[in-house]
């Protein structure tokens, strides 16, 4: 799952179609582009976070950064990269972290993609 197909198949190759998302949530591409670059700059920290928290124990954060990215990318229309994030959420609440550190890697492959995409 890479979580920004748009729709296609969560097959690990995937491209974000920017005009349909800022269609779909009603705003121009240009603008769509900006808040996704600011995004992509706040989601970095986010995953770092969640990364480090776990690390330390620090669950709250981790609870935090992933209800970030959650809201934030379903906000944007990257639905896929939303429920990765809702999942590490629900680990942490359920209190059963395993597999929390491949979520990691999914949601930093999702977050290159867009950053190519800005490119």
């Amino acid at each position: 799952m890479t979580g920004l197909e748009n729709g296609s198949s969560k097959t690990g190759k995937s491209k974000i179609d920017i005009e349909k998302l800022s269609e779909n949530i009603g705003i121009d591409t240009e603008t769509y582009c900006m808040i996704l670059g600011k995004f992509y700059e706040r989601t970095a920290k986010d995953i770092d976070a969640i990364e480090a928290g776990l690390g330390d124990g620090q669950f709250e954060a981790v609870l935090r950064s992933a209800h970030s990215i959650k809201g934030a990318s379903a906000n944007l229309g990257l639905a896929d990269m939303s429920d990765l994030a809702r999942e590490v959420e629900a680990r942490m609440r359920e209190n059963k972290p395993d597999g929390i550190p491949e979520l990691i890697v999914l949601l930093r492959e999702n977050l290159k993609i867009v950053g190519e995409m800005l490119s």
